[in-house]
């Protein structure tokens, strides 16, 4: 019931580039932490959000950082479906 459903799921960022989707969306990676792009329904990510997504599956907090628990974490872009409350915000 509270799960989000992922509308696609790739370690491949050309799979993305042109994603549209009827609704509002989120093109989110699996392995960083705050990176989003929120989109709104029926667009696509422009040319600078695509170069974003490419540059996200290049990145490691693990080697960045060192944060220990992203060491395993195969970098992935999630695209899922944007929430909001009743009236749309």
């Amino acid at each position: 019931q509270y799960v989000i459903p992922s509308l696609h799921v790739t370690a491949d960022a050309s799979t993305v580039e042109y994603f549209t989707c009827p609704y509002a969306y989120v093109v989110k990676p699996n392995h960083l932490s705050q990176a989003v792009l929120f989109k709104p329904a029926g667009s696509s990510l422009t040319d600078a959000e695509y170069a974003q997504c490419q540059q996200w599956l290049k990145r490691s907090l693990f080697r960045e950082t060192r944060e220990y628990q992203y060491r395993l974490i195969t970098p992935q872009l999630l695209i899922e479906p944007l929430l909001t409350f009743q009236g749309g915000s």
